[in-house]
């Protein structure tokens, strides 16, 4: 039988992030290159910029579109832009 665990979510911070509409963006397979760019632009802690990263012609195996995704998540996280959960859900 499956085990199922609570776990603490992480999410953005509501003291950073004012306004949640700035941030969340559709699933990465339903997003177009124009669409990724322009949630690119609208902020610079865009969840595109985890999901659906811009590939550069410069990209290399440790300089994608995956490895910089992983980059800013850290970032995030260390800026307290998104944060852990205080209490463990399902």
């Amino acid at each position: 039988m499956a085990e199922i665990t609570p776990f603490r979510g992480i999410l953005y911070s509501t003291e950073k992030i004012k306004n949640i509409s700035d941030v969340v963006t559709p699933p990465y397979d339903v997003i177009s290159d124009q669409e990724r760019d322009a949630f690119y632009e609208r902020h610079p802690n865009s969840a595109v910029r985890l999901d659906k990263g811009k590939p550069a012609a410069t990209d290399t195996d440790l300089d994608n579109p995956h490895n910089r995704a992983s980059a800013s998540f850290q970032n995030w996280l260390k800026d307290n832009i998104l944060v852990e959960d205080t209490d463990p859900a399902l």
